[in-house]
């Protein structure tokens, strides 16, 4: 396991090479798509959080929520970003 919701509602963890977010109800669905490389995953709030993967040069940073379709925030050689909490 990674880490868990601020709320410890949702979970992630790793299966295969893919990061996942289950729940106690024992759902689950992939953090950011099936294949893609998670460099890392911090929480944002209780449903929100953000994904910075992909590979060195072609770095992705998403938006993620529950329930809802990762949003694509900003790509290209972007590892002078930084996580705020």
């Amino acid at each position: 396991m990674l880490n868990w919701s601020p709320d410890a509602t949702y979970f992630t963890y790793w299966s295969e090479r893919d990061v996942y977010i289950g729940d106690m109800a024992g759902g689950s669905f992939p953090a950011i798509g099936v294949g893609e490389h998670v460099i890392r995953l911090d929480w944002i709030n209780s449903t929100q959080y953000l994904v910075y993967h992909g590979v060195v040069g072609q770095e992705k940073l998403s938006l993620g929520t529950i329930g809802a379709e990762p949003i694509l925030i900003a790509q290209g050689d972007i590892r002078g970003y930084d996580f705020v909490k």
